[in-house]
């Protein structure tokens, strides 16, 4: 039986073009791209994707796709896709579209780490650092936010309330959104109040950094007059000025000190042990506990610092954070400050690009100098070409050094699409 010869797609990269007829398109182009598997000399489209578009942001742009997630919007499930600088989501028949809005104002190039929670998104590039896209109401910005600035105005007013008289008292607040749970720092301290035993009149509020904080939270000290704020409402952003008149065995947990806004220039972010995990190239940031916006400086880890090496990439796994250094690989394991254990993994193969390390499986494979790895997260990474995956090796020793290379696991599978832009062609790989 003769062998079928592949088909060689040698040069698209003039991408969709529409705009004119399908004979008149240049000769790296296609009028139409579907998908499709080669049956040499011909090629047979499958199902599932009928079309690949380009992606048109509302400024009317075509912009390079730099991300694709599915998420839920009021319910619906439907494709979110990520331009250089503007996001949208669609349904996914395609026949809706809901612009999200602009995600970046850099035009970077760099694809977008993605990490899902609960109902939001939150993705990060080094140019951008971290944002966060809500669904429905949609909003698109930057993830955390600093403490109002403006202290409140506090005075009594002349009803009969349940504080007591001659104790002081000061107030603090706080942002919050509802939708996430995230609430900012606290304000400064108020003026003080000398009690009189009357309800207090709370203004003064400062407004919101962006639409998506939807209410103030609110906090009075003890009539021991500590420094410590206990909550007593959260209130709709509308509803002020506050009367309070809540009583003392109402008031609930501490105003937090320390929701600390996330770095600049976060590179990368994933979702862990009830956090959200950052770095900027130099330290790697947890999220407080179920409190995805909240980077407290203090819980900053340090990750084989004194090699002095740039972190390139983190990955999330089943029971730890894999850490790729540009020369090294290390795990953190742990719930919290007080267990975390950071272990090398690897110190011969690292990193060599951004979005080139995932977790498929229980396994870790990530793009090294000379080779993709595989490792377990507990032991050295054994390169892929010696494991039966020696097509790989060509592709990878002629790729364009300049260039990022890529890797994403394919859900739902035990594959991934592995990215590097290379001189081989498929007819020149070892069968």
């Amino acid at each position: 039986m003769s062998k079928e010869l592949p088909v060689e797609f040698l040069d698209l990269t003039g991408g969709v073009n529409q705009e004119v007829p399908a004979s008149q398109i240049e000769d790296n182009q296609v009028a139409m791209a579907v998908n499709f598997r080669p049956r040499p000399p011909e090629i047979i489209q499958r199902g599932g994707l009928r079309r690949l578009f380009t992606y048109t942001a509302e400024n009317g742009g075509a912009e390079p796709v730099r991300g694709l997630t599915m998420q839920l919007r009021n319910g619906e499930r439907g494709l979110v896709v990520l331009g250089q600088t503007h996001a949208s989501w669609f349904r996914l028949n395609y026949a809706l579209e809901i612009r999200m809005g602009r995600l970046s104002a850099t035009n970077d190039l760099e694809p977008w780490s993605i990490a899902s929670w609960n109902e939001v998104l939150f993705v990060a590039r080094k140019a951008d650092g971290l944002k966060i896209l809500e669904f429905g109401p949609d909003f698109v910005g930057d993830a955390g936010a600093e403490a109002p600035e403006m202290p409140l105005t506090v005075s009594e007013t002349g009803d009969p309330g349940p504080q007591i008289a001659t104790t002081e008292y000061t107030y603090v607040y706080a942002f919050q959104d509802s939708r996430t749970g995230f609430t900012t720092s606290h304000s400064d301290a108020s003026n003080v109040l000398t009690s009189t035993g009357k309800q207090v009149k709370l203004e003064n509020f400062e407004a919101p950094p962006s639409e998506r904080f939807d209410k103030y939270v609110l906090y009075r000290t003890l009539p021991d007059g500590t420094s410590q704020w206990l909550l007593i409402d959260t209130i709709d952003i509308a509803d002020v000025p506050y009367i309070d008149n809540i009583p003392l065995e109402q008031q609930g947990e501490l105003a937090e000190e320390h929701n600390d806004p996330p770095v600049d220039h976060a590179r990368s972010v994933i979702a862990f042990g009830g956090r959200l995990w950052i770095h900027d190239g130099r330290l790697v940031y947890p999220s407080g506990l179920l409190n995805p916006e909240s980077f407290p400086a203090d819980d900053a880890l340090e990750v084989g610092q004194v090699d002095a090496e740039e972190i390139v990439e983190i990955v999330a796994g089943r029971d730890r954070v894999l850490v790729g250094k540009r020369n090294s690989i290390w795990s953190i394991t742990g719930t919290g400050s007080t267990s975390w254990d950071i272990r090398l993994v690897d110190g011969e193969h690292g990193v060599i690009s951004r979005r080139s390390m995932f977790e498929q499986n229980g396994l870790f494979i990530w793009a090294s100098d000379d080779d993709w790895y595989a490792s377990d997260g507990m032991t050295p990474g054994i390169p892929l070409s010696g494991i039966g995956h020696k097509k790989l090796r060509p592709y990878f020793l002629e790729r364009d050094l300049m260039k990022t290379v890529l890797a994403v696991p394919i859900p739902g599978s035990e594959g991934a699409l592995l990215g590097l832009e290379s001189i081989v062609t498929l007819s020149e790989v070892e069968q």
